[in-house]
């Protein structure tokens, strides 16, 4: 969703173009891309767009101009996520470690000087910024012997990880993607394979927003609208 609430960015598997949906004509602009892209993001500003192409974190202007790849690694970047004054970009990258080792990453939002906060054996990912800046919440299965997956919140350097979810009973043990809110009160998230729920940042007051099973396939990378 746009800055301004107006833009609703998506993707497709495999197609080579980011669509627009403009919320209040109805319009659809499609942005084509060289390569297959997903995940698209937008700036505070509104002027351009933060997407995976080709396993690599990339950004360009709203009209489609000025691409950039900004991580050019070899290893899978993915799940970029602007910061709110513009200046930073976090993403999981898996550069470090053993296969499946998602680590959460920030960078300058230019790709420069690429920084790893959590430096955990485990998976780590999804990230998502406090509308202060201040936090960043994510998904891990540090907590697990097995591959359940609970919210998380650190502070922006890293430091202080905090779990927030217990990742049973309704959730199935897998919980993901989480989104804050733009007034900072919630954090909403994928809740197992099939629901979403709600909490507030200190992990207390969870709301089921889409009961677990209402869709054969189950809601995903929850957004909110702008302020």
């Amino acid at each position: 969703m746009s800055p301004d609430g107006n833009t609703v960015a998506g993707y497709r598997t495999g197609v080579h173009s980011i669509p627009l949906f403009d919320l209040p004509t109805g319009r659809r602009t499609d942005l084509d891309t060289p390569a297959p892209a997903s995940e698209p993001g937008w700036s505070p500003d509104g002027q351009r767009l933060v997407f995976v192409m080709d396993e690599d974190i990339h950004v360009m202007n709203v009209d489609g101009s000025g691409l950039v790849n900004l991580t050019n690694h070899p290893a899978l970047d993915r799940s970029p996520a602007w910061s709110p004054d513009g200046s930073k970009i976090a993403f999981q990258s898996h550069r470090d470690g053993p296969i499946g080792n998602g680590e959460i990453y920030v960078m300058n939002a230019n790709g420069t000087q690429p920084l790893n906060l959590t430096n955990n054996l485990a998976w780590d990912g999804g990230p998502s910024w406090a509308p202060d800046g201040s936090r960043i919440v994510f998904a891990s299965d540090r907590d697990s012997v097995t591959i359940h997956r609970t919210i998380y919140t650190m502070d922006a350097d890293g430091s202080n990880p905090t779990r927030l979810t217990s990742g049973t009973n309704q959730t199935s043990g897998f919980e993901a993607e989480p989104s804050w809110s733009p007034d900072g009160t919630r954090i909403a998230y994928a809740a197992g394979l099939l629901g979403l729920r709600s909490i507030q940042p200190d992990g207390s007051a969870s709301t089921e927003l889409i009961p677990f099973g209402t869709f054969e396939l189950g809601p995903s990378h929850p957004s909110w609208s702008g302020p």
